[in-house]
């Protein structure tokens, strides 16, 4: 709210202020030419100066003003970059079809494995390797989701084994290329990275604490910029110290 005020004061701020005291600077340098006599130099003459010169000036504020307008839209408006948005893009299953290598992770991914398991099967037919980091499901970290989710009827562990079993039925295809590893720690968000032939998108769902499901944040991010390596760097670190699934 500070800074909406700040460019407001600065945006409605009136030249007229400037023309007045140039303008009066004027009278008094005119006075002062009159009483010492040199008003050779002509009176008509320094009016025609003040004039254009408060022509000019009006002239730069009126730019400077736009500027600020600029500026300000830019800095309070509620628009985002259009690589992100809300929810979970509906092309998120071309991207997957295209898919040249797919990293993702997340603390059960039933859901998502149980709902792709068609696209899955099609790249694991292709060779198209794909890694899924999973909570361990008997470590500490279901306790930290019991905490964070106490009335959910279904059960964390059995999600993330059946998880296990259709990632499992999938690397049963000849040419499948699927790495399965788990780690004891919450993650605090569901992450698919999925590369392209000449780029990347990623997509993000942040894991709320006891809010409902339809209130998660969502995050589409397209191009592998620093955004992206620094995702796919964490996911790196965490794969290295987690334990494969056999």
């Amino acid at each position: 709210m500070k800074i909406r005020n700040i460019l407001e004061k600065i945006e409605n701020f009136e030249v007229y202020d400037f023309i007045i005291v140039l303008c009066g600077i004027a009278a008094i340098a005119i006075g002062c030419l009159d009483f010492f006599g040199f008003t050779h130099f002509g009176i008509e003459s320094l009016l025609q100066i003040v004039i254009g010169a408060s022509g000019v000036l009006l002239l730069s504020q009126l730019t400077i003003n736009k500027r600020i307008i600029l500026s300000n839209n830019m800095l309070l408006s509620n628009k985002t970059n259009n690589d992100y948005v809300t929810g979970f893009s509906e092309n998120i299953t071309e991207y997957i079809e295209n898919a040249t290598a797919i990293n993702i992770y997340g603390i059960e991914l039933y859901r998502d494995i149980d709902r792709y398991y068609t696209l899955f099967a099609s790249l694991s037919e292709e060779g198209i390797p794909i890694k899924v980091l999973l909570a361990d499901p008997n470590g500490y970290v279901i306790n930290m989701v019991k905490l964070r989710y106490p009335n959910n009827d279904s059960s964390a562990t059995e999600n993330i084994k059946e998880t296990i079993d259709l990632l499992r039925e999938l690397n049963k295809i000849k040419k499948s290329k699927i790495e399965i590893k788990q780690i004891d720690y919450l993650f605090p968000r569901k992450a698919y990275f999925i590369e392209l032939k000449k780029d990347g998108v990623l997509f993000i769902s942040n894991y709320t604490f006891r809010l409902a499901i339809d209130k998660s944040k969502y995050i589409f991010h397209k191009g592998k910029d620093n955004n992206y390596a620094f995702f796919e760097k964490e996911f790196k670190l965490m794969w290295e110290v987690a334990k494969i699934v056999s």
